[in-house]
């Protein structure tokens, strides 16, 4: 079993556990340790932020009180980032698996003069 390095949400304060290969990505993503380690938001709290709560209403809705934590006032330019990115692209084998479940009917392209046509 592969040791594990912790992260800190820079928000909530929840730790998450990582393996160092995934570490490693994380860092290459962020720039440098330094950044990630001071930066890390994690997946629920990304959520809330991009619903538009502020860095205040999450801690409150969390009952969190560590006073360890960045002031919200700090995390201005991290909060920006993550709101900047509203909504991900469902990937498209999750979209092939969802539209295979249904049945669709094909996409007739027509101009006025054929509608009008096939309404006669």
């Amino acid at each position: 079993m592969d040791s594990k390095t912790k992260i800190r949400d820079v928000v909530t304060g929840q730790v998450l556990a990582v393996r160092p290969a995934v570490l490693e990505a994380r860092i290459q993503k962020a720039g440098s340790r330094d950044k990630l380690l001071n930066n890390y938001v994690g997946r629920d709290t990304k959520r809330m932020l991009r619903e538009g709560m502020t860095v205040e209403q999450i801690r409150a809705k969390l009952g969190v009180d560590d006073t360890d934590l960045p002031a919200a006032d700090e995390l201005g330019d991290m909060v920006k980032a993550v709101t900047a990115v509203k909504n991900r692209p469902v990937s498209t084998k999750k979209a092939k698996k969802n539209n295979d479940d249904e049945e669709t009917e094909p996409v007739i392209e027509a101009d006025d003069e054929d509608v009008n046509k096939m309404l006669k």
